[in-house]
């Protein structure tokens, strides 16, 4: 079974908002896969931007593949203000 998520970047001023990201998530579900959570529609439009959906949408994507796979004993999560040194 394939298991998935999917975030479409759009803008509600265009006729097919988001379509690409409706298409790809129902096609995925016709074939069987299963959804992690909702289909993200993020609107470029929206007072706060993409971000007013993007950022809790993503939180919400840690947290469900965290409940599915949990990190080992002694693993812990890298904080999200943490900024890993450039190589």
């Amino acid at each position: 079974m394939c298991r998935f998520a999917v975030l479409g970047l759009g803008d509600s001023s265009y006729a097919k908002f988001n379509f690409a990201a409706k298409r790809l998530a129902r096609r995925l579900q016709q074939l069987g896969g299963q959804m992690l959570l909702h289909t993200g529609l993020a609107d470029d439009q929206h007072d706060l931007g993409a971000d007013a959906v993007v950022e809790p949408w993503i939180r919400n994507l840690w947290k469900v593949l965290d409940m599915l796979y949990p990190l080992p004993e002694g693993v812990a999560h890298v904080a999200t203000a943490t900024l890993c040194s450039p190589r």
